[in-house]
């Protein structure tokens, strides 16, 4: 009988389904969060504002980014979903008399 090992994982994980990949990905996402909140800052001259945005930008990083046990994060489906209909090929067929008969 063969044994086939569950679990593996290539890279090494800080927590459960997010690792290294991941942790860079959320830094870089959050960095634009942090930017979008001194442009709502620049507009609006609330400080609450700039913190709730930034605080919302983290936890939706962390959301977007971290993998599920199958191995799937939502940024991955995404991307995939828009990979698939991209390389979708559209067949246009013309009415031939000859098959109706």
């Amino acid at each position: 009988m063969l044994y086939i090992p569950r679990g593996i994982k290539a890279n090494k994980e800080i927590i459960t389904g997010f690792g290294k990949e991941e942790l860079i990905r959320t830094l870089l996402c959050f960095v634009g969060f942090i930017l979008v909140g001194f442009i709502v800052l620049s507009i609006t001259k609330e400080p609450a504002y700039m913190i709730y945005t930034m605080i919302l930008g983290a936890g939706f990083s962390i959301i977007i980014f971290i993998k599920d046990p199958s191995g799937l994060s939502i940024y991955n489906v995404i991307r995939y979903i828009i990979t698939f209909y991209h390389n979708q090929q559209v067949f246009v067929y013309r009415y031939n008399e000859r098959w109706s008969k």
